[in-house]
């Protein structure tokens, strides 16, 4: 789980879908018992963009090569489709915003997700399981449902796993403010392993960037706003500080990392060979 609030609407929505079963737990639920159910949320702003809905594309292909017959996935966006949209085996829909914590915005949106997956899905479903989302449906209109306590303690345990992360930026020297900037426009960032990935990268960027933004506090508003280099491997950010300190420029990473090598390449240089590259371990 990327973030509180999806932790908060997948674990209820699990809850609906299987209420006596464990949360996570997608089989059954179909007309074709042994396929699974994928439900994917999209709450990063940048799934809305070209390069996010290839990457979208992406991984729906790699989730149903390898999942039995019969199998779907269901990606969440606040992006505007035309709803629901049902692609071959992805269904598509469209959600309001919801605020972490605040019961009457997780219900609108969960009272969003049920009628376009009954919609979208209608033949595919088991008959108890879509009997079992119209009467919640409809307790949810009438104001009668209440939240799933095995929901609501799966979402404090994800609370806590990402308190870590979020005292690690913290410790960076970014504000509360920062923090809340970085995870807002980069929300995976409070999943990447700190000591794996978040510490070495953080070490790397430093180790270029210190000349050129001096202070601790001029680094942490780099960090904030573009907190995306974290997503690139150690090799990739090495490689393009390389060719940007020789020209003086390291900041423009800022800038630059999310071009294609190709292109980063034309503009700035080729890349030196790898054996003249700084040693740097720690893959995503």
């Amino acid at each position: 789980m990327g973030s509180v609030a999806e932790a908060e609407l997948l674990s209820q929505l699990s809850a609906i879908l299987m209420p006596d079963t464990e949360i996570r737990e997608t089989r059954g639920i179909l007309k074709k018992r042994t396929a699974a159910l994928f439900v994917e949320y999209d709450g990063y702003w940048r799934h809305g963009e070209k390069e996010g809905m290839a990457m979208d594309r992406k991984k729906n292909a790699a989730l149903l090569d390898y999942a039995p017959a019969g199998s779907f996935v269901v990606r969440i966006t606040h992006h505007s489709i035309l709803n629901p949209f049902v692609q071959g085996h992805i269904l598509w829909i469209t959600v309001p915003p919801w605020q972490a914590g605040e019961v009457r915005s997780l219900v609108k949106t969960l009272q969003a997700v049920l009628a376009q997956m009954v919609t979208g899905l209608r033949k595919f479903w088991q008959p108890s399981v879509l009997r079992r989302m119209e009467q919640v449906s409809l307790q949810m209109a009438n104001k009668e449902w209440t939240l799933s306590e095995d929901g609501q303690e799966f979402t404090m345990e994800a609370a806590e796993n990402l308190k870590p992360k979020v005292k690690w930026l913290l410790d960076l020297e970014l504000s509360k403010t920062q923090v809340a900037k970085a995870v807002a426009s980069y929300p995976p960032i409070l999943w990447r392993s700190i000591e794996k990935n978040l510490k070495p990268k953080a070490a790397l960027l430093r180790s270029y960037l210190s000349l050129e933004l001096g202070s601790l506090e001029d680094f942490a508003n780099w960090v904030a706003s573009c907190p995306r280099v974290f997503s690139y491997r150690p090799s990739r950010l090495s490689e393009r500080l390389t060719i940007l300190a020789g020209r003086n420029e390291t900041a423009k990473l800022a800038t630059t990392h999310m071009l294609p090598n190709a292109e980063f390449f034309d503009i700035y240089g080729s890349p030196a060979p790898r054996s003249a590259l700084p040693n740097s371990k720690g893959e995503q």
